[in-house]
């Protein structure tokens, strides 16, 4: 047996530790077929007792037998032939941290020879490579764990953000209302309104999910012009209440595909960024527009939110799409981040340019 060529492909054998425990059972095929013993199975101990890694998981040793009280101590077991009549099964253990986590049931084989140095050795290395594994696999699933988690609170803060938006547009419109309640355009407008963003909030709450993944099935034509119209009657309040001006330059329609909702929000959010970044007085322009400027780039439609408020110092662009920054107070740090989420969503990219005292202009290059 070429024991140096079985050292130097065992470490090649195990799976990686993110894979499931299903593909470990083509390493205890290896080993059987390497070591010539009838079987191999690796056994973790969970809840007190050793039971096989590779579904179906099924007991093998309990606490009341005298192989379970053997290996706890440390040491490996080999049945003697007088309990099993023509059998040698080896029971060797592996640890971590000092304990025993699980243990290798190797056997019988043929010859029923008793283990050689060599072999030992070699149950010895594949102990420690199968400590280090399931070590690596226990520290992956916390891994997956803490991102899950993660995620989850991702999530239920970029709701509470965009539930936040329409919410804060609403409750301008119905503060307008007792001055504006007699003009019929108004009602009409505030009606139209109201029941379009209910919807989206219901639709929010319904597939939480959006903003971190598209269903290409809700990705449809699109006139941008539309949306951004939609977008612009939403706020236009908002600015008036801050007596900040609002400019809008889409000559024309342009047509895209997308997620309408998403691409709502990130044209929301844009918008809303640029008035806080506004004082009285201040200027915000919104812009679209094919882009023809390359003909490498392959994202036609080029919109652009620009603003003339106090910008955006320079050691702080990179950080500016960092989920839960904000310099702003009482910012949620999530309006950009979620803004750059879903122009990822849609395959185009966003750039930002801003000088201090100046504004920036943010742009956002989306594919047709």
């Amino acid at each position: 047996m070429d024991w140096t060529k079985l050292f130097r492909l065992l470490p090649r054998r195990f799976p990686r530790s993110n894979d499931p425990p299903t593909r470990f059972a083509i390493v205890e095929k290896w080993l059987q077929k390497s070591l010539r013993f009838r079987a191999a199975a690796l056994l973790v101990l969970r809840n007190g007792a050793f039971e096989r890694l590779v579904p179906p998981a099924k007991v093998v040793l309990a606490k009341g037998s005298p192989e379970f009280h053997h290996l706890v101590s440390g040491k490996p077991w080999v049945t003697p032939p007088k309990v099993r009549k023509g059998t040698r099964p080896v029971f060797w253990p592996v640890f971590a941290g000092g304990k025993v986590i699980a243990c290798w049931t190797l056997g019988p084989r043929p010859s029923r020879t008793p283990l050689t140095a060599d072999e030992k050795r070699f149950l010895e290395f594949l102990s420690d490579w199968t400590a280090l594994w399931l070590e690596q696999r226990r520290l992956w699933a916390e891994l997956e764990s803490s991102n899950r988690q993660a995620i989850l609170g991702w999530m239920s803060a970029a709701m509470a953000h965009e539930i936040r938006n329409p919410l804060s547009a609403l409750s301008t419109l119905i503060q307008l209302l007792p001055q504006k309640g007699a003009d019929p355009q108004f009602r009409e407008s505030l009606q139209k309104t109201a029941a379009k963003e209910i919807d989206r909030l219901i639709r929010l709450t319904e597939d939480v999910l959006g903003f971190l993944r598209v269903d290409l099935q809700e990705m449809r034509k699109l006139d941008f012009q539309d949306l951004a119209d939609h977008a612009v009657r939403l706020v236009r309040p908002l600015f008036a209440s801050k007596g900040a001006e609002l400019a809008v330059e889409i000559p024309k329609p342009i047509f895209l595909t997308g997620n309408e909702g998403q691409l709502e929000c990130l044209i929301l959010n844009l918008l809303q960024n640029a008035l806080n970044a506004v004082g009285k007085g201040g200027k915000v322009e919104i812009s679209a527009k094919i882009h023809t400027a390359s003909s490498q780039v392959k994202v036609p439609i080029l919109f652009t939110v620009k603003d003339n408020g106090k910008g955006i110092p320079k050691e702080e662009l990179s950080l500016i799409f960092t989920p839960f920054y904000s310099s702003t107070k009482g910012g949620s740090g999530l309006g950009l981040a979620i803004c750059q989420k879903i122009v990822m969503n849609h395959r185009g990219r966003m750039e930002v340019e801003s000088a201090l005292g100046e504004g920036s202009v943010f742009a956002v290059y989306l594919p047709g």
